[in-house]
């Protein structure tokens, strides 16, 4: 179980962490760059041999940053050498000066480099310095700042160290649990610790020493899991995998995985694990390398095992032998790589020459098995030699190896450029992008695709294998261009001629970039430069780059200039048509020239500022065509130059006069369909209108209008007349004065209140009296006594309800009617009405009332009172809330049944009663075992009462009907004892709408003793065949035993039912005992049969 967990937890690191191409780079072998970056790995060759140890680190587009061979630090710049032409790389200087000094050893994974936590331009190199015919090394760290050398990078000064003497062959990296430090873990010479040092922002702390808990072998490979949650080693017995927490940096020992012993020489040497964590592969070795006679006598072997089988036995039984390799002695190397494979060096140091002229590949390392595609020399060297290392790398960087990524080189571009996209990862060998903005072919296979988008797009990459298909995106952002600026400034100029002004609109305030052909510049104020123009030049010119806050380049805007004696003077620049109205301080202008002097000429007008200067101010005083045209003269020190413009035509037009409006000038508010004119106007005219505190409802454009007015106020009608030509007229204005609209006023006096009960009398309804006002009054639900016209009226009213309203419309002097006024009637048809009237269940001194008042939200009280009949007349005797259907009050007096009415006050001021109930009373008499009962009867119901129900309660049990009654009936007989020890009784009268009373309740006793017959014939003829005890019944808990003559029990019961028949007994005397409630009796029976 615990080799399961690894494994889910190794995809939960997959997903939580984002893939880089650090790894995009590897150097190795005789000259071997294998690069990366695009679909499939491509080969390329430089003289820069590292037979025994590289590592190379690349930035996360997957760019080479620089690399170390056996220890000496190379940067990513090259010169060209040989036939053909090959690539060497430079040294660093840190190498050339002597402060990085590297060393030709003879071993394997000896050089490591790390990206400093601190700072991203910084990486940590660790290196081994031991030599091939020892186990031990010594282990320095350094450092590499890419700033240094141009960017090119160099060594940090004083920061080669000494970290630690006598360690194995053995170096990993490994993630520290806050995602950014990383452990380097190493092990002694004599494999009895491991020693984990954590690269922090701080530098390199003091090593965590755990005891390894087993012997190490010193040679071979110390290899961690993507997900840095395992690593493997080789062990004395085989491959010992380790987990290792990430937070301590403390590794606990989980398993050895063994090889078949093919061999005495054979162990496990290389290893590496899948992207997915969830299977390690095994590559063989053997102990001795020095008998090279005999090389070709060892094979070398490749193991799969399964992390995730189960526990540790099933792990070990899942090892599949996935390959054999002939012609060498061992697997030298496994190494992942960014596309999800494992590439496979096989060989030997022979001689000066190392490994194989190929490497072989494992293509779905996550698979089980032989599905795991492994290919034998499926990568050509093109003839060199792989060396016995694949570059040292930092496995942490391929932690998301396993699932596909895909990227753009910049992930932020500029409207109008191009960006190239990849994907990789997951082993996809076949790459499909979906059509998108910029990538227009779907059947697109490029894993490297460029795109040209024009706003910010997500693209989607399917990649796939015959392992697995896998699906990415990467989001391009698109930034906005700069808007376009434009130049302006003479384009014709005096050769030699100095400081001339060229300004750009710039009103978004962009960096600009200037340039000038044909001249320099003399100053750059940003937004305008001046230049020092020089000879004759036909082609010279200015030119101006916009750039926008985010980095943004826009178009280059080109402004040619003319460098001539023969000045091409602009012609002049201001409006060419004009309206009379407004012709006067008119501008006109060309772009100045330093040093030139210009003279003005015009026809149709007068210049009245500006002579000698590029710009002048013009009074056309003449209707029609007018001219403008400008001459200019300059001298330098070389050359006298002069030039006239083109004549610019001006026409001048007619412009409207002033106009009135017409229409009316006293207005109702809120009125419309008012028509106003404007008078005058010229034939093909337009009319603009405007209109305060109303609105245009049509006609706008043309010379009448209608107009809807708003609230009351000084309202304003204004218009323009403008010609077809486009001249304007002054503007017409016409005052208007907006009535507001009356508002009636209801007097304080007047009543509002209406009642049922008062329809009888007349109402009188008046509002606030205004001068020259007339009214108008609106009834419904009754009729106007007088006063219509006035602000007076007297109503006779004849239903109270909704529709019963009364309105008042007032007009005033004017002619403009109010609203209707409808008058807030607060009409009362509240009416308290008894439903029955019953003597209270849980309280018989008090009486439940069950009523309704009608529509009461306009009742002044809350409560109605109760009154109950007593001598001399009705007296209250509590209250109920009139919202309410029923309540309880005390009774007065319960002899004969209580006479009870509800009484109140409406809003209009009249009593209200409800008819009057009177409520039942119940009398009772014991005679013997005989109950006689007496009522009066209920009044208060209209159709009467339907009918009586007499209720016996017995003995604290439910209540039950005893007898339906006639509606006339007022007695009832025939009330046995045996009916129960205690027995109550009560009344009901039911109505023939369902509505009931109750009466009180009457009690009475007995005391019911058991009757026990004496003699018993059991012959079948169904008389006195059984013994029976009389009111049994009341009895339920009881026993029963009889006896014969003689003393001896013949029955016995707990559970008598009359039914002991003397079965099996002769006739004679018997004697019964029998028990319940605390008593017990005793006496005989005769049998006769």
């Amino acid at each position: 179980m615990r080799a399961i967990y690894t494994f889910f937890f190794c995809l939960l690191s997959i997903v939580a962490v984002a893939q880089q191409k650090q790894g995009a780079n590897w150097f190795f072998g005789v000259g071997n760059v294998l690069n990366f970056a695009g679909q499939q790995p491509k080969l390329d060759q430089s003289f820069n041999n590292s037979i025994y140890g590289a590592s190379t680190i690349s930035d996360d587009k997957g760019d080479l940053l620089f690399f170390t061979q056996e220890r000496i630090p190379y940067t990513r710049s090259y010169a060209m050498y040989g036939t053909p032409p090959v690539k060497r790389y430079h040294h660093m200087p840190c190498y050339q000066n002597n402060t990085f000094p590297g060393v030709m050893i003879y071993m394997y994974m000896l050089d490591m480099i790390v990206q400093s936590p601190a700072d991203p331009h910084i990486y940590y190199v660790f290196f081994l310095d031991g030599h091939w015919n020892t186990d031990s090394a010594n282990f320095y760290q350094a450092q590499i700042d890419m700033r240094r050398n141009n960017g090119f990078g160099d060594a940090v000064p004083n920061s080669v160290k000494l970290v630690r003497r006598s360690v194995a062959v053995k170096m990993a990296a490994l993630l520290h649990s806050n995602n950014r430090d990383t452990w380097i873990l190493t092990q002694d010479k004599a494999g009895t610790n491991f020693y984990a040092y954590l690269l922090t922002p701080s530098g390199l702390s003091a090593p965590v020493i755990t005891p390894t808990g087993r012997p190490l072998r010193g040679k071979g490979r110390l290899k961690s899991a993507p997900n840095s949650e395992m690593f493997a080693t080789n062990g004395a017995a085989g491959m010992d995998v380790f987990d290792f927490n990430r937070s301590t940096g403390v590794p606990s020992f989980r398993q050895t995985l063994t090889i078949p012993a093919l061999r005495p020489a054979d162990y496990a040497y290389s290893t590496a694990f899948s992207p997915d964590c969830s299977k390690l592969y095994v590559g063989t070795g053997i102990d001795s390398f020095v008998l090279y006679s005999n090389l070709n006598r060892y094979k070398g072997y490749l193991y799969q095992f399964n992390l995730a089988a189960g526990n540790a036995a099933a792990v070990q039984n899942s090892r599949t032998h996935i390959a054999t390799f002939d012609t060498t002695s061992y697997v030298s190397d496994i190494q992942l790589a960014i596309d999800g494979k494992l590439y496979i060096i096989n060989g030997l140091y022979t001689g000066g020459v190392g490994g194989s002229k190929y490497l072989s590949r494992i293509n779905c390392p996550d698979q089980p098995g032989t599905a795991c595609r492994f290919r034998h020399n499926e990568v050509d060297l093109q003839g060199r030699y792989s060396g016995a290392n694949l570059p040292s790398l930092n496995q942490t960087i391929f932690r998301n190896a396993g699932i596909l990524q895909a990227q753009a080189v910049t992930d932020t571009i500029c409207l109008g450029d191009s960006v190239q996209l990849s994907a990789y990862g997951a082993g996809a060998e076949r790459f499909r992008w979906q059509a998108a903005n910029g990538l227009a072919s779907p059947s697109d296979t490029l894993s490297n695709p460029f795109v040209k988008p024009t706003a910010t797009t997500t693209y989607l990459v399917v990649g796939s294998s015959v392992c697995r298909r896998d699906t990415a995106y990467v989001r391009v952002v698109v930034l906005p261009k700069p808007p376009a600026v434009s130049v302006n400034g003479p384009a014709s100029v005096c050769p030699q001629v100095q400081g001339v002004w060229y300004r750009a609109a710039n009103a978004q305030r962009q960096r600009l970039a200037w340039g000038v052909k044909g001249g320099t510049i003399l100053t750059n104020a940003g937004d305008s430069i001046s230049v020092n123009w020089g000879n004759a030049n036909a082609a010279a010119g200015v030119w101006v780059v916009p750039k926008n806050y985010l980095g943004c380049h826009g178009d280059t805007v080109y402004l040619p200039v003319r460098v001539n004696v023969v000045l091409a003077t602009q012609t002049p620049v201001g409006p060419d048509t004009l309206c009379q109205a407004s012709a006067s301080g008119i501008r006109y202008a060309i772009a100045p020239a330093t040093g030139s002097f210009y003279t003005w000429g015009i026809q149709g007008g007068v210049i009245t500022a500006g002579q000698g200067t590029a710009a002048v101010r013009v009074n056309w005083t003449q209707m029609g065509s007018g001219k403008l045209w400008v001459q200019e003269e300059s001298r330098t020190s070389t050359s006298h130059c002069f030039g006239v413009s083109d004549t610019l035509q001006v026409k001048v037009l007619l412009s409207p006069g002033m106009l009135s409006i017409s229409g009316p000038q006293q207005v109702c508010a809120f009125s419309s369909g008012h028509t106003y004119s404007l008078t005058g106007t010229q034939a093909g005219s337009s009319v603009n209108w405007s209109v305060t505190g109303g609105q245009v409802s049509s006609g706008q454009g043309t010379s009448t209008i209608t107009v809807n007015w708003q609230a009351g106020g000084s309202g304003r009608v204004e218009a323009r007349e403008v010609t077809p030509q486009g001249c304007s007229g002054p503007v017409a204005a016409y005052a208007v004065q907006v009535e507001a609209l009356p508002v009636p006023a209801v007097t304080a006096a007047t009543d509002l209140a209406i009642c049922p009960s008062g329809l009888a009398r007349p109402h009188a309804y008046a509002v606030q009296a205004v001068g020259g006002a007339a009214y108008k009054w609106l009834v419904k639900g009754g009729s106007i006594l007088s006063g219509q016209h006035s602000n007076a009226v007297q109503v006779q009213w004849q239903a109270v309800g909704p529709e019963t309203k009364i309105g008042i419309v007032q007009t005033s002097a004017l002619g403009c009617a109010s609203d209707t006024l409808w008058l807030p009637l607060r009409q009362d048809v509240t009416f308290p009405e008894l439903k029955a009237v019953s003597v209270a269940e849980e309280n018989e001194s008090r009486l439940r009332l069950s009523y309704s008042a009608g529509s009461s939200a306009n009742y002044p009280q809350a409560s109605f009172q109760v009154q109950q009949q007593v001598r001399g007349g009705f007296k209250a005797s509590g209250s109920v809330a009139v919202n309410a259907a029923t309540g309880t009050v005390p009774g007065l007096g319960q002899e004969g049944g209580a006479l009870v009415r509800l009484a109140g006050e409406n809003l209009c001021g009249d009593s209200l009663f409800s008819l009057p109930h009177r409520s039942l009373f119940l009398r009772g008499e014991k005679s013997g075992e005989h109950v006689s009962l007496r009522w009066n009867g209920y009044e208060g119901w209209g159709e009467g009462v339907k009918g009586y129900e007499a209720w016996r309660q017995a003995d604290g049990k439910a209540n039950e009907l005893v007898r339906m009654l006639g509606p006339q009936q007022r007695s009832f007989e025939g009330l046995v004892a045996a009916a129960g020890f205690r027995q109550c009784f009560k009344v009901r009268a039911v109505a023939a709408d369902g509505r009931e009373s109750w009466s009180n309740s009457v009690c009475v006793s007995f005391e019911n003793l058991p009757e026990f017959c004496n003699i018993i014939t059991p012959n079948g003829d169904g008389r006195n065949d059984a013994f029976v005890i009389g009111k049994l019944n009341l009895y339920p808990e009881h026993e029963l035993a009889i006896f014969n003559r003689w003393g001896k029990q013949v029955y016995a019961s707990r559970s008598y039912q009359n039914n002991w028949k003397a079965e099996g007994q002769t006739s004679g005397i018997y004697y019964y005992y029998f028990k319940a409630g605390g008593r017990s009796w005793k006496g005989w029976v005769e049998v006769v049969r």
